[in-house]
């Protein structure tokens, strides 16, 4: 369903690849801001140094540098997502 709306409103979201970001961040955040109409700048990619409050679960992780670490962790859950694709595709 997320595709469905990118293909259908292309100018207004922009599906983005955790594994790209984390891979190649510098050329990727480019894109994304670009994409967002708004200018690069480099300490876009040292997230570490935010300080800004944070209500999350990951709140640990997104204090540290943008890597690699969790490329591939989502498929421990892929049991589970089964049955949320099987209602999502209905």
């Amino acid at each position: 369903w997320v595709r469905k709306f990118a293909d259908t409103y292309p100018n207004a979201i922009r599906l983005q690849s955790y594994e790209q970001l984390a891979q190649n961040p510098q050329a990727e955040v480019k894109d994304l801001l670009a994409f967002c109409n708004l200018p690069w700048e480099a300490h876009c990619l040292q997230v570490e140094n935010n300080t800004l409050p944070v209500s999350t679960a990951s709140k640990v992780q997104v204090r540290e540098p943008i890597n690699t670490k969790s490329i591939g962790r989502w498929k421990r859950y892929e049991p589970q997502l089964d049955v949320l694709k099987t209602v999502i595709s209905q």
